[in-house]
């Protein structure tokens, strides 16, 4: 991302509502692993 966009990864990383943003998709990401992983667990 860095290379391809570095308006948009400078904001990620420098601004703080960009930071908020970037965990914002962190935690997105985890629970919906966590998600799938209870769904998969419990269908075997």
């Amino acid at each position: 991302m860095k290379y391809f966009s570095p308006e948009n990864f400078d904001f990620i990383i420098n601004d703080p509502v960009g930071r908020l943003i970037l965990y914002y998709v962190i935690g997105s990401e985890a629970i919906g692993m966590g998600i799938i992983w209870v769904l998969v667990k419990r269908a075997t």
